[in-house]
C-alpha cells in the first residue's frame, strides 16, 4: 500500500482531501502520526491511476504518490505495462539503441500520463541472484548472466545519445545526493550521530569527485542501473527496462550503480558475497572496463553507498 508522511497536519489534512475526491473509498488519513494511506491507485496526482487499477487484468506493481506508478496488465495470456506520471510531464518513452533490447511501446496518451509497454523477455537478473545458492553449477550461471549484462551496457553506452538529453556531470551526482541527505534529515531518518557522518562523506564525495584525475569521454548513461532493472533472457541475452533516466554523462555512474547494488543485496541477505563477487567480476569483464573506468568507480559508488 502506497502512502505519504507529512510534518504539517494541515498539508496532511489537505492532501487527503484532495486525495479523496479522486478515490473516496481508497484513502486513509492517520492524523495521530501524520500518514496518508492510500489503496488501490488512489492518487490526486495521477487522477487516471485508480481507474486503470480497478481492470480486472490489472496489479499494481510500483506507485510512488504523486510521482509515477507501474501497472502490470494481462490479458489473454500476454502481459503489458502501464507506466503513468503527472499529466503534462514527459512521458518515459522507448528509444532506437543498437545492440541493446529494451520494451516496445505499444500505446502512449500524454494527456493522462500514461505509456503501455509490451514485456520484455527474460528473467529478472534480482531474482537470478536470489536463487543462485551454492554450486558451481549456479555459480557459472550468474557469470554468464552478468557478463552478458556487462557487454549489454557497454553497447548501450556506446549508442548514439537521443537529442535533448541532460547533462549529467560528477556535480550533478552530489546535488542529488546531498539532496537524498538533507530529506532524510528532514523527516528524522538519522540521528545526531548520523548526521555529523553523512555532513563529513558529503564532503569527502564532493571532494573525491570534483578531484578525478581523468577528464572522461561522457556517454549515453542509464542512471539508475542496478539489478531490478536488467532482464536475461534464453541465450543470455540481456535487456535494459525503464529508460527514464537516461542522461549524457561519465559511463563510471552506471558502473558503479550496479556493482554497489550487489554489495546492497549481500547486506540484505538476497545472495551470498561469493555470488556478488562472481556477478561483478564477469560483469567488469564484460563490460571490458579499462583502467580510467575502474579508477572513477570508488568515487562514484561513494556517492551510491550514501
Amino acid at each position: 500500500m502506497a502512502g505519504q508522511w507529512f510534518a504539517d497536519s494541515d498539508r496532511l489534512r489537505a492532501v487527503a482531501e484532495q486525495t479523496a475526491r479522486v478515490s473516496p473509498d481508497a484513502v486513509r488519513c492517520r492524523a495521530e502520526a501524520g500518514v496518508l494511506l492510500q489503496r488501490r491507485g488512489a492518487d490526486r496526482r495521477l487522477p487516471a491511476l485508480a481507474d486503470v487499477v480497478t481492470d480486472g487484468a490489472a496489479t499494481l506493481v510500483v506507485h510512488r504518490p504523486e510521482r509515477r506508478a507501474v501497472v502490470r496488465r494481462t490479458r489473454s495470456g500476454a502481459t503489458t505495462y502501464v507506466k503513468m506520471v503527472r499529466p503534462g510531464r514527459a512521458l518515459p518513452g522507448s528509444a532506437e539503441l543498437p545492440g541493446v533490447r529494451v520494451p516496445v511501446v505499444l500505446a502512449a496518451a500524454p494527456h493522462r500520463g500514461m505509456v503501455e509497454h509490451a514485456e520484455l523477455a527474460g528473467r529478472a537478473l534480482h531474482h537470478l541472484l536470489r536463487d543462485a545458492g551454492s554450486g558451481s553449477g549456479r555459480t557459472d550461471t550468474v557469470s554468464r548472466a552478468f557478463g552478458a549484462v556487462g557487454r549489454t551496457v557497454r553497447a548501450l553506452h556506446d549508442c548514439t545519445p537521443p537529442a535533448g538529453l541532460p547533462i549529467h556531470h560528477a556535480d550533478c551526482e552530489v546535488a542529488i545526493t546531498a539532496r537524498w541527505v538533507d530529506q532524510a534529515l528532514a523527516h528524522g531518518v538519522l540521528d545526531p550521530l548520523d548526521r555529523v557522518r553523512a555532513a563529513d562523506a558529503l564532503a569527502t564525495l564532493a571532494t573525491t569527485l570534483g578531484g578525478l584525475a581523468s577528464s572522461p569521454t561522457l556517454t549515453l548513461v542509464h542512471r539508475d542501473l542496478h539489478d531490478k532493472q536488467i532482464v536475461v533472457a534464453d541465450g543470455d541475452d540481456a535487456g535494459i527496462l525503464d529508460l527514464d533516466t537516461l542522461a549524457v554523462g561519465d559511463p563510471a555512474i552506471d558502473v558503479a550503480n550496479l556493482l554497489v547494488h550487489l554489495e546492497l543485496r549481500v547486506v540484505q541477505g538476497h545472495c551470498r558475497s561469493e555470488v556478488a563477487g562472481v556477478a561483478g567480476d564477469a560483469f567488469l569483464e564484460g563490460y571490458r572496463a579499462d583502467g580510467g573506468l575502474r579508477g572513477r568507480i570508488d568515487a562514484y559508488a561513494t556517492a551510491t553507498r550514501l
